[in-house]
């Protein structure tokens, strides 16, 4: 037995049984990504100090004709030595206006000391409208 939920039941009856809901990809260049500024763990309680932490910075072009929000960043962040030490999202970004390009910087945040250089990998970005 399917389940349908009462959303469903009223796209159906008004007619939009067509309707889909895609992720919009948004399109991600000039990635960086540099230690943060000491001053920003100087922020945080002094029980969570401990932690190391990199900006991630580039810019998100939305090549769409809709505006955008619930924006996901999207990647894989490895050490000089080439091991995963992050994958998935990242962080989320801005809303997105149709057309916009807009600059973006999200914090990372790891326990263990890593070996720098990082290495950005596979980024990319989905918003819903």
């Amino acid at each position: 037995m399917v389940r349908v939920g009462p959303a469903a039941i009223l796209l159906a009856a008004a007619g939009c049984r067509d309707l889909q809901i895609e992720p919009v990809k948004i399109e991600i260049a000039d990635l960086a990504v540099a230690p943060c500024d000491t001053n920003i763990l100087l922020s945080l309680p002094p029980n969570e100090r401990k932690v190391n932490c990199y900006e991630v910075q580039g810019t998100a072009f939305n090549p769409s004709t809709r505006e955008l929000r619930k924006v996901n960043l999207y990647g894989v962040i490895e050490d000089a030595e080439g091991t995963i030490v992050r994958e998935g999202r990242i962080g989320s970004l801005p809303d997105l206006g149709q057309g916009k390009k807009i600059p973006f910087l999200v914090r990372v945040f790891f326990t263990q000391k890593l070996r720098e250089p990082l290495k950005l990998d596979a980024f990319r970005a989905k918003g819903l409208t």
